[in-house]
């Protein structure tokens, strides 16, 4: 493997002494899941309550290259028994090479009992199911702090004429509008992606965004050029992020949203998924009348406001009745329970808690509620190789200023076409 591992065995695995190396140690009695390496934790205080009730043991193990590190154990023929995958990309490659073992009808039943219907997609690959959807993320927020923006004397911007307006009188202030940082390992450059995604869903609509995503409009379109040139101009540009662009460059992404807590503050603004809400000190009040608030990112008029998210769904390699016992759990509401409660992610099951608790967890679902258009995040859902990998590598380079739009759109638009050539 590339990346750092971390494995955590818990509940009988701990009190037993009995977890040695998962499904490949023979103790048919272990689950093994293999997932991010920031989920290892969360997931195995969440199984707790499974391991008791079964017997069955649970050994977690997470690396900070998951995709790159996962695809490897897959093709050495020595896969984990479960996955947790946040790329629906993932999925469906893997699941059209034949390598997951479908749902079972128990395990479908209660998906459809609970599931948000506007994210049954991620159950199925050509019509098999095959994924268990465990959590979501609400990607479409800005971070800020209400006392800043008192003291400046401005409001919150209703559009993103508003938004565009307000970040450069702030910078003419003197201020950084922005706090971004992409620096994430293996994965850097996930953080600009979800920008252009969130903008081009935005400037152009959903029909564009999901013909994009299937391979139909091209990077080199003049749709996607353009949420480019908005990122660019929003966000990047002299004098609106934080340190600029070397600074934006290295700063880790889950110590970017800092910047806003300094004092004085580093930046007004920093746009990220609700899971940030799981970095920010325990001393952080949240809400209007709190330390930190977020509002969701303005579309370019009063119209209907879309929403990007990202998903995590559990897939199964082995067919043994342990694997299928947990992949049944992760499809009730109590199977998400502590992630819908911690980390600020929210249950897709909506027979399930309220998620992360309080004010925060009930405007998430409110805003979810509201969203008349909801899309998952495209670099997720696109071929591997590229919005997991290629698109990653090519956006930071952009980012950088190495290479232009046209370069990165080039680059990436010839290997979707060499993937779909090869079937």
């Amino acid at each position: 493997m590339t990346g750092r591992l971390v494995v955590m065995s818990i509940g009988l695995c701990l009190l037993a002494g009995a977890c040695g190396d998962g499904a490949s140690s023979g103790q048919a009695d272990t689950v093994e899941i293999f997932v991010p390496l920031a989920t290892v934790e969360l997931l195995a205080e969440s199984l707790a309550d499974f391991e008791t009730e079964t017997g069955i043991a649970v050994r977690v193990t997470g690396t900070n290259s998951f995709v790159e590190d996962l695809m490897e154990q897959v093709g050495a023929a020595v896969p984990p028994d479960v996955a947790l995958v946040p790329q629906p990309g993932v999925v469906t490659m893997l699941g059209r090479s034949g390598d997951l073992v479908p749902l079972d009808g128990p395990t479908t039943d209660a998906i459809d009992e609970t599931l948000d219907p506007r994210l049954r997609s991620l159950v199925e690959v050509d019509g098999v199911a095959t994924a268990v959807p465990v959590r979501l993320s609400v990607k479409s927020l800005v971070w800020y702090r209400p006392d800043v923006i008192a003291e400046l004397g401005v409001e919150l911007p209703t559009d993103l004429d508003e938004l565009s307006s307000l970040s450069q009188d702030l910078r003419a202030r003197g201020i950084a509008p922005w706090c971004v940082g992409i620096e994430a390992g293996g994965a850097t450059g996930w953080v600009a992606t979800d920008w252009v995604e969130d903008l081009l869903l935005r400037r152009s609509g959903p029909d564009v965004y999901d013909r994009w995503v299937a391979g139909e409009i091209a990077f080199a379109s003049p749709e996607v050029a353009d949420a480019f040139t908005a990122f660019d101009e929003l966000v990047l540009a002299p004098g609106l992020a934080s340190g600029g662009t070397s600074n934006v460059l290295r700063t880790p992404f889950d110590r970017s949203i800092d910047g806003l807590l300094t004092d004085p503050v580093e930046c007004v603004f920093h746009r990220q998924a609700s899971f940030a809400y799981g970095w920010i000190r325990d001393d952080v009040r949240f809400g209007s009348d709190g330390d930190l608030d977020f509002f969701v990112l303005p579309t370019v008029d009063d119209g209907d406001v879309p929403l990007l998210v990202g998903a995590t769904v559990a897939v199964a390699f082995s067919d043994r009745p342990e694997v299928a016992a947990l992949m049944r759990h992760l499809a009730t509401p109590e199977g998400s329970r502590a992630w819908a409660e911690a980390g600020g992610f929210v249950s897709p099951h909506r027979a399930g808690p309220a998620g992360p608790g309080g004010e925060f967890g009930d405007r998430l679902y409110g805003i979810l509620d509201m969203a008349g258009t909801v899309r998952l995040d495209a670099s997720d859902s696109m071929e591997p190789e590229i919005g997991s990998g290629l698109l990653w590598r090519e956006i930071t380079k952009w980012v950088s200023g190495v290479s232009s739009h046209r370069e990165l759109a080039t680059r990436v638009d010839e290997a979707r076409a060499g993937l779909a050539a090869t079937g």
